[in-house]
């Protein structure tokens, strides 16, 4: 007896799906929305009769003409009209009792929006997007035209750095080893750009290293004399090179002022430190020293160079250090009878 229950169960669950697919042969559009206006008109007429016997019998006739699915032939085949939603609220409104009339208008008003929907699918046509897509293809290739060869290398480089196949079959190893190459690549590019940077800071206008330039190597046979390096700061400006000239006499202007023993010139230290030192011991001469020290840090680090301009001012400055320090210390010479230490 269980075996045959079980049998019986089965055999529901599998003819359940066919049977709920569709009820008897498929119906033509027109016809499907005949039947769901002639549902809505008897839904109507329920809803203006409700708590009547006309309203029960308008419910039931309703019922029967809605059935639960219908298979429907429309342009584009035949489609499932599913109705079983409709029947449970009609038969929701039969068993209200009273003259309730709130499950008859929900009725009413689902059976209108499937009709809608079957009146929406009768006047559709199909479109034709050949032309579109051609204006969108033509569209495409003139913006891909207008864009630059940058653009281009960037979006290229983009799409290799996360690792886009760039062609149909790509080697499969080739964009993480590039990936890494480039990796390597730019860290030993900071770290040359750091080393840079720290060697151009370190060294100012008072390193010796200042006073050999870029690109020459002076190897004489003893340090240069300050009057040297001022004359190499006029030639290096009669060359043009006004941003080395600037340095050479700065340079020049600190070894001399260390001759005169008015400051102690250390290569390792900085142009403030150097005006401190010259603060100290000879305070008329620091305004001019701190003029020099602007001018020199503004054209030397800032990146922009130095114009013709710039090293006539720098050089007046230097000339009126220099001349201002061999006067100081004449008159320490003279008042002590030897040069005043640093």
């Amino acid at each position: 007896m269980k075996r045959a229950l079980l049998w019986v169960l089965t055999l529901a669950l599998l003819v359940a799906p066919a049977v709920a697919r569709a009820e008897g042969e498929p119906i033509g559009l027109p016809a499907y929305q005949e039947r769901l206006r002639q549902v809505a008109d008897q839904l109507d007429m329920a809803r203006q009769a409700a708590g009547t016997a006309a309203g029960k019998a308008s419910l039931a006739a309703a019922r029967q003409r809605v059935g639960t699915t219908w298979a429907v032939q429309t342009p584009e085949g035949t489609v499932t009209a599913d109705l079983r939603d409709l029947a449970r609220l009609i038969a929701e409104a039969e068993g209200a009792s009273g003259n309730a009339r709130a499950p008859v208008e929900r009725a009413l008003a689902l059976a209108r929006e499937y009709l809608q929907a079957a009146e929406a699918a009768g006047s559709a046509r199909p479109v034709d997007l050949t032309a579109a897509r051609k204006r969108l293809e033509l569209a495409l290739a003139s913006a891909e035209a207008q864009r630059t060869w940058y653009q281009r290398l960037k979006d290229w480089w983009r799409r290799l750095w996360n690792a886009t196949p760039l062609s149909k079959s790509p080697p499969p190893a080739v964009v993480p080893y590039l990936k890494w190459g480039a990796l390597a690549i730019g860290v030993v590019g900071v770290l040359l750009l750091g080393r840079s940077l720290v060697r151009t800071l370190a060294g100012n206008a008072g390193g010796e290293e200042a006073a050999a330039g870029r690109g020459r190597v002076r190897k004489p046979d003893r340090p240069p004399t300050p009057e040297e390096l001022r004359e190499e700061s006029r030639q290096l400006a009669a060359a043009g090179d006004f941003q080395e000239a600037l340095r050479t006499a700065h340079l020049a202007l600190l070894k001399h002022l260390d001759q005169l023993s008015l400051l102690r010139f250390v290569p390792a230290q900085t142009l403030r430190e150097h005006e401190r030192q010259l603060r100290r011991n000879h305070p008329g001469l620091a305004r001019a020293m701190r003029g020099l020290n602007d001018l020199v840090e503004a054209r030397l680090y800032s990146g922009h160079g130095a114009t013709a301009e710039d090293f006539n001012r720098g050089e007046a400055w230097v000339e009126e250090l220099w001349r201002e320090g061999d006067a100081a210390s004449k008159r320490a010479e003279a008042s002590t009878g030897e040069s005043s230490p640093a």
